[in-house]
């Protein structure tokens, strides 16, 4: 995901704990300072809006890996 700007249209908070901003699974899940986001839906930079599931099967993520 390095220099990919993605804008999350939808979310939600879940229970997981890591350094804020970082990804903590494979799901795309992205710690913030307390909880963290799931991200459900969101869209690439001049694309269309996908859900997770969709942008997942191309595009490698790796946990621990900074989004901000």
């Amino acid at each position: 995901m390095s220099g990919l700007r993605i804008k999350v249209l939808t979310a939600k908070e879940v229970e997981a704990s890591g350094k804020p901003g970082t990804i903590v699974d494979q799901n795309l899940t992205i710690a913030c300072s307390k909880n963290a986001i799931q991200i459900l839906e969101l869209k690439k930079e001049g694309k269309q809006k996908i859900k997770t599931e969709e942008f997942l099967k191309g595009n490698k993520i790796k946990i621990g890996q900074c989004v901000s």
